[in-house]
C-alpha cells in the first residue's frame, strides 16, 4: 500500500504538489501488479516523501557547479525506513536541466 502525505501546494523547497502525488500514485500503480514487500521488514506500508531529491552526476565533486541533477521522489518502508528512489523524470514529474556544453580550452 502507497500512502501520502497531504500537501497542497508546491513551495519553493521542492514540496511535491497536490498534483505530482497524484501521478506517482498513478505511476505506481501502473507498474506495482503486485503488493511491494519491504526487502527488510516484509510489510507492505509505503509512503511517498514530501519532497523532490536531486542526485549529482559528480559524487566526488558534488559542490561543484553545472553539474547535470537527477530528480528523484523516494518511497519509504513506513515500518522500518528503508527507501527506493524513483526517477522523477521518467514518472513525468520534473525535467532534467541539462548544462550548458562546456566550450573545449583555447590553446
Amino acid at each position: 500500500m502507497l500512502i501520502r502525505l497531504r500537501i497542497t501546494m508546491p513551495d519553493e523547497h521542492g514540496r511535491l504538489a497536490e498534483a505530482e502525488y497524484d501521478l506517482i500514485e498513478r505511476w505506481w500503480g501502473q507498474h506495482s501488479k503486485d503488493q511491494v514487500i519491504c526487502p527488510v521488514c516484509k510489510t507492505t506500508d509505503w509512503k511517498i516523501a514530501e519532497h523532490l531529491v536531486n542526485i549529482q552526476t559528480h559524487a566526488a565533486d558534488a559542490n561543484v557547479g553545472n553539474t547535470t541533477p537527477y530528480p528523484h521522489i523516494i518511497v519509504t518502508c513506513k515500518f522500518c525506513a528503508h527507501s527506493m528512489f524513483f526517477n522523477a523524470a521518467q514518472i513525468g514529474i520534473a525535467a532534467i536541466d541539462m548544462p550548458p556544453a562546456r566550450k573545449p580550452n583555447a590553446a
